[in-house]
């Protein structure tokens, strides 16, 4: 996924919130550890991901965060498609 259609899912749900659409849940961590163990989650099942595709991923945090999103629940739909999306072949495309 391009910084452009980022920055365009960004204004678009900016203006869902402005117009009183509901607002999307802040992802929340009880402790640093918990923060850490999600990530630990997020990046074994990247592995897996790269490995399946056969292809380095260059914008394995949007992965990441999308992963995590999906875990506790938020925008699944949403983290599911940006998680499918993310992978780039080569850095820059």
């Amino acid at each position: 996924m391009k910084i452009k259609e980022l920055i365009e899912k960004a204004i678009e749900a900016l203006h869902g919130t402005i117009k009183g659409e509901r607002r999307p849940r802040p992802i929340v961590f009880d402790s640093i550890k918990d923060l850490s163990d999600a990530l630990i989650r997020a990046k074994e099942a990247h592995s897996e991901f790269e490995r399946g595709s056969g292809a380095k991923d260059y914008n394995w945090p949007l992965w990441y965060a999308a992963y995590i999103a999906g875990e506790q629940g938020l925008a699944e739909k949403l983290a599911s498609k940006l998680a499918n999306s993310a992978i780039e072949v080569s850095p820059g495309a």
